[in-house]
């Protein structure tokens, strides 16, 4: 989810990173650790506010963007196997209500 979250908005504060991945900053410190010594992401400061680092993709990190949408749609259909239109309908309307719930305490 972190990478895509770059591919539709690159050049994320790690605070914004986190707050749309709902997880704590220091968790996405430890993520953006990994995908820049994986070769993914660079940390450039900002222009304006050089105080801030913004997360920023490599080409690598673009390059794999097709091949990530391809398993992630294929880890979907294979969890929805045998699945009814209507169950995968109710199953969504759940898994909503689910998130609701508990951003409501976040």
């Amino acid at each position: 989810m972190f990478m895509f979250s770059l591919w539709e908005e690159e050049g994320q504060t790690q605070a914004q990173i986190a707050q749309v991945l709902g997880v704590q900053p220091a968790t996405v410190s430890n993520m953006v650790d990994r995908l820049e010594n994986n070769g993914l992401v660079e940390r450039r400061p900002d222009e304006q506010d050089q105080r801030l680092l913004r997360i920023h993709l490599t080409e690598q990190g673009r390059a794999i963007h097709q091949t990530l949408r391809k398993v992630w749609s294929e880890m979907e259909q294979i969890a929805i196997e045998g699945f009814s239109q209507e169950e995968r309908l109710l199953l969504r309307r759940l898994l909503l209500q689910l998130y609701a719930n508990l951003e409501k305490y976040r």
